[in-house]
């Protein structure tokens, strides 16, 4: 049995020099630590949005300071629930918005409760940002927890929380973080690695 994972333009999906100038074009403080969350539609419980608005409460004690970027339906409305500053976006179908949107951001929190092999994910490290995920389907193939990203188990926000926490506390570190995770997709989903699989 061979496992072929899912293409990646790392071109497209790649790390941006100037975060804070991205941020801006997408209405957000340049300095502030940001956190993008990206998802179809909100309003599904598979996408753990409550889990969302639970770890961020959490985050929003401890660093207040802390920016939200959400994307998707019924952004804005998850966006009020956490309480923190931010902007929220429609659904993202154009990939070049997404790359930027994912870019612009620290780490990615993608709370979802039952995944494949998620391609938000994926896309998030291409540009060397990493996730705070549950360790549900796929996902544990994607992240090695503290190494690309940290793994929280199913249904503990508050295990979400402390994950933000412990990337937002040293934004190099999480910077190195995030080239490592830029290479597992390099070396594991580039588009030239998946056309020489098949």
């Amino acid at each position: 049995q061979h496992v072929i994972r899912y293409p990646i333009d790392c071109d497209l999906f790649a790390p941006q020099a100037d975060r804070g100038t991205l941020r801006q074009k997408l209405a957000l403080a340049p300095e502030r630590p940001t956190v993008v969350l990206s998802g179809h539609g909100w309003s599904d419980p598979f996408k753990g949005g409550d889990q969302a608005v639970t770890a961020l409460r959490a985050v929003r004690v401890q660093r207040p300071q802390v920016q939200l970027l959400v994307i998707g339906q019924h952004s804005a409305d998850l966006l009020a629930a956490t309480g923190l500053r931010g902007a929220a976006l429609p659904f993202l179908a154009g990939r070049q918005p997404l790359a930027e949107a994912y870019a612009c951001a620290d780490l990615l929190l993608f709370p979802s409760r039952a995944e494949n092999y998620p391609l938000t994910v994926l896309e998030a490290m291409a540009c060397g940002t990493p996730a705070v995920a549950y360790d549900v389907g796929g996902v544990p193939e994607q992240i090695d927890h503290l190494r690309t990203g940290f793994v929280a188990r199913d249904g503990h926000a508050d295990e979400l929380a402390a994950g933000i926490l412990r990337l937002l506390s040293d934004l190099e570190a999480t910077r190195r973080v995030g080239r490592l995770a830029r290479e597992f997709v390099l070396r594991t989903s580039a588009v030239p690695v998946i056309v020489t699989q098949y």
